[in-house]
């Protein structure tokens, strides 16, 4: 037996969880197959503990498939942990019925085990922070092969990596949160209220620059709710977001991010009249939501909205299929605001508003996701003969 084990951690929770992984840990050197059986065991037991959890009554006849079937459907396992806890079933029923278990198969067990341990941990040991040691591969045998050898190799490589990527997102949050403080307003009277709203924002925004944060804000704060409401237009004081966002003598960059075309793009609508002085903080822009024609040669939205047509299809619950077009920008970009022509934004506009699930069918890359991100082409399916449309179709 390994004097020091993976699994020493679920001491806490049942002393046969973690005997159980520590004796598949000492068999790994001798019998493979008996660690996968011993894993099986580990597995069956931690999945009655949850069970216990949810007050989830079973009696000797219902099989671990189907107790597993019962706390997927009932949305107690998450997918992932389901996922582990059929491979680990599989593998065991292999093990325990033809005898049979490679060191590849049980050095996977292994770690699926430790996955599902530190999940157990975390959802019912009162330590959702819980960070366990990496995990640690067993010695290869004293006599094993140089394959084996290679595989433990490999495997300990691909967990170093793990940790380095875990280190390296860690210090990507932690400097999201230095980014995001640095955005808290100055002290001032409203500087409680102003905290509370900044923090509307969600941390993956706090790396934009200053005027994507400004058009963030200001669609989220105004032109959003305004929308909610069924509003046809909405009106931003260029003070109101400058105080509210916390910013210092950044009225120019206030204005110039509420003028521009990137903001009209990135909420939809069209920039109607502008009132005050031209920079400052009483200068009031109006913008009218109504659904636009889309994106003009220049890459702007044009300042007059034109109203699509209205129509009696209920696309709540239809699935539509939106055909690409030959108008396309020069860039990558999102399935969504790729095509460019007046026909496919009138087209994205109806579906997206009506609430239906869509896609675009594409020449070239078939049937695409709107937020899939994807190269402009030029590919038409006019120039092929009927085998080769056939064969696209």
């Amino acid at each position: 037996m390994r004097a020091i084990s993976n699994f020493s951690f679920l001491d806490v929770h049942d002393a046969t969880l973690a005997k159980y992984c520590e004796q598949a840990e000492g068999y790994f050197h001798d019998d493979p197959s008996t660690a996968i059986a011993k894993l099986r065991l580990f597995a069956e037991r931690l999945a009655k503990l949850v069970s216990a959890q949810h007050a989830i009554c079973l009696d000797e006849t219902v099989t671990f498939e189907e107790q597993l079937r019962r706390l997927t459907y009932g949305r107690v396992l998450p997918r992932q942990a389901a996922d582990k806890f059929h491979a680990l079933r599989k593998l065991g029923n292999v093990a325990v019925h033809e005898g049979r278990g490679t060191y590849s198969e049980a050095l996977e067990a292994l770690e699926f085990a430790h996955q599902l341990g530190v999940w157990f941990h975390r959802s019912f040991g009162k330590d959702p922070n819980f960070a366990p040691s990496p995990f640690v591969p067993p010695p290869p045998p004293v006599d094993g092969t140089a394959a084996l050898k290679e595989e433990l190799a490999a495997l300990r490589r691909v967990v170093a990596e793990k940790e380095g990527a875990k280190e390296t997102a860690k210090r990507e949050a932690q400097e999201q949160v230095r980014v995001r403080n640095s955005f808290e307003p100055r002290s001032d009277g409203d500087a409680g209220a102003n905290s509370v709203e900044m923090r509307a924002l969600s941390e993956g925004d706090a790396g934009l620059s200053q005027a994507d944060r400004i058009r963030l804000f200001a669609m989220k704060q105004w032109v959003e709710p305004a929308r909610a409401k069924g509003l046809s237009e909405t009106t931003i004081r260029a003070g109101d977001v400058h105080r509210k966002v916390g910013l210092v003598s950044a009225m120019p960059a206030v204005c110039s991010a509420l003028r521009g075309g990137k903001f009209a793009a990135l909420a939809r609508a069209a920039l109607g009249k502008v009132v005050g002085p031209a920079n400052g903080a009483n200068v009031y822009f109006h913008f009218n939501l109504s659904p636009l024609e889309g994106p003009s040669q220049h890459g702007t939205f044009p300042t007059e909205p034109t109203r699509v047509a209205s129509t009696d299809l209920d696309l709540q619950d239809a699935l539509v299929l939106v055909s690409c077009v030959k108008s396309k920008l020069p860039h990558a970009a999102a399935a969504r605001d790729l095509y460019v022509s007046a026909w496919f934004c009138k087209a994205r506009n109806l579906v997206e508003t009506s609430g239906a699930r869509w896609f675009v069918l594409s020449s070239r890359y078939g049937l695409v996701a709107p937020d899939a991100r994807i190269e402009p082409y030029d590919y038409t399916l006019n120039t092929l003969g009927v085998a080769e449309r056939r064969e696209w179709a």
